[in-house]
Order: structure tokens, then C-alpha cells, then sequence
């Protein structure tokens, strides 16, 4: 049985990008996959930028010694387009504001009594083990 290599890790990463942007797989169907082999994946203009069509377009190349990772690793992906601006180094380092800020409120609680609820006062004991209780104890619920 033959192995892989970190080209399988670059398509993965390609097809995750073009979910997240997208908010669907990029191969829906058989054909969309034999389209991809003939050529480059089409992304929808209006959702992804030139730039990130073009990374994605490198992860998911047809042949995997072709694609955007395996030569310069990701190094060579850091330095494609779609990263221009970015510091890899603060982004590591958690220096970088959230994108997206988070917002935080208790609008999704509503159906929950917070002031009700204390941690202090769980009536949860130690943790069981399977010895304390025997093997099958654990699957009387189920």
C-alpha cells in the first residue's frame, strides 16, 4: 500500500479554505471533480477574492507535485499573496486582533435562569472510575 505525502495535507487545506469562504464543498459532484482535473476550480467571484481563488486554485492543483506547499512548504504558502500584510510571527504569538470582534452579551441564555445558577453548588462528587462502579454501570443509560 502506497503512502502520502504532505500534498494530501495541502489539497485538505485547500478544500477547507474554499468551504469556509464559500459555504459548501468545492466538489459537489462527480463532474465538478472531473472538471477540476481538466483545469483550474472555479470560485464564485463574488464570494472569494482573485487573490484567495489563486491559493486555493495552488492547494487543490489536479497533480500533486505541482501544488502551492510541496516545494517551499509553508513558507512558500506564507508568502503567497492572500498572506500579504499578515505577520505570521504576531499572529503566532496571539498579538493580532480577532477579524471578527467577539461580542460578548447573554442573548442566546434566554431560556436559562443565570442568577440561579451557581458552579459552587454542583452536587457532582469526584469523578467515578470503572472500578468503583463496574464496566457495565457506564452503559445503563444507553
Amino acid at each position: 500500500m502506497k503512502g502520502h505525502d504532505k500534498s494530501v495535507d495541502w489539497w485538505a487545506a485547500g478544500a477547507v479554505m474554499y468551504e469556509m469562504l464559500v459555504g459548501q464543498g468545492p466538489f459537489p459532484d462527480e463532474r465538478s471533480i472531473t472538471k477540476h482535473r481538466e483545469g483550474t476550480l472555479a470560485c464564485p467571484e463574488h464570494l472569494v477574492s482573485r487573490d484567495a481563488a489563486n491559493l486555493i486554485n495552488g492547494l487543490l492543483h489536479p497533480t500533486p507535485h505541482l501544488r502551492l506547499g510541496i516545494k517551499g512548504g509553508f513558507q512558500e504558502i506564507q508568502q503567497h499573496s492572500f498572506f500579504r500584510g499578515l505577520d505570521f510571527d504576531d499572529l503566532l504569538e496571539r498579538k493580532l486582533p480577532p477579524p471578527i470582534p467577539i461580542r460578548m452579551s447573554n442573548a442566546g441564555l434566554g431560556n436559562f435562569n443565570i442568577e440561579e445558577f451557581d458552579s459552587s453548588d454542583s452536587e457532582e462528587d469526584e469523578p467515578r472510575t470503572i472500578e468503583e462502579d463496574g464496566p457495565e454501570a457506564w452503559y445503563v443509560s444507553f
